[in-house]
């Protein structure tokens, strides 16, 4: 089994890219909320190939769109935060104002409001938005303005543009710390990084090219999270620097 990828810059690479992959595969995956467009354009016209698409809806009979409830890892995560500030502020870094990023934020936020519930606790949320995913040197200096307002743990929630924001954990003095997204980041700054909110990718791909090769594969819509292990924290604690 082959499985060759690619990764457009731009968004008018995405429907050539997407065009040349349901040429040369049988199965095709892309993901971001940005490709919704161009997977609705492309998946019609190729009607015997089976998509998979990662955040967002696409309402085509050979695509199986996957949504993430990640308000649901975000929620622990805001737990692990707000339990573990000595500043009573933390911050959020996001890439741009999309819904999948607002559910990451949303979640948090709301573990946050369940530590706020608490006798003698108040922990306060900042936000700041890059307005881009591949723009680390924004990111960075964005940080530097959170944890200027007495932020000390930093949510990253910037694609990209996140390795900016976690190099300014790096190099801050102090207790300060990061809280990673989507993969396992906790080695990147090891020793500043709380834990990582997980979103398992590969569980949603590695079944739906199982029912293609078993031939049951079901395009549609499906909301997957913590209870079908789809979403998760890395392991709290800081790892040895």
């Amino acid at each position: 089994m082959r499985a060759p990828s690619c990764s457009p810059t731009e968004q008018a690479d995405y429907i050539p890219n997407l065009s040349l992959a349901a040429e040369e595969a049988e199965v095709v995956v892309a993901m971001g909320f940005l490709m919704v467009d161009a997977m609705s354009k492309v998946a019609p016209h190729y009607p015997y190939k089976h998509f998979i698409f990662i955040d967002g809806n696409i309402p085509c009979p050979n695509v199986a769109s996957f949504d993430f409830k990640a308000e649901e890892g975000a929620y622990l995560a805001g737990i692990v935060a707000a339990m573990t500030t000595k500043s009573s502020i933390l911050g959020v870094v996001e890439g741009m104002d999309i819904p999948p990023v607002k559910a990451y934020e949303m979640g948090f936020r709301a573990g946050v409001m369940t530590v706020n519930s608490l006798p003698m606790k108040k922990v306060d949320v900042l936000t700041v938005v890059v307005g881009d995913f591949n723009n680390p040197s924004k990111g960075k200096s964005l940080t530097q303005t959170l944890l200027g307002r007495g932020a000390d743990i930093i949510f990253q929630l910037a694609g990209n543009t996140g390795l900016g924001v976690l190099e300014a954990v790096k190099e801050a003095k102090g207790e300060i710390y990061a809280i990673g997204v989507d993969i396992n980041q906790d080695h990147l700054i090891a020793g500043r990084v709380l834990t990582s909110v997980l979103k398992r990718i590969d569980i949603a791909v590695y079944n739906v090219i199982k029912d293609v090769y078993q031939g049951s594969f079901k395009g549609g819509h499906y909301w997957i999270g913590l209870a079908e292990g789809a979403s998760d924290l890395t392991p709290y604690g800081l790892h040895p620097r």
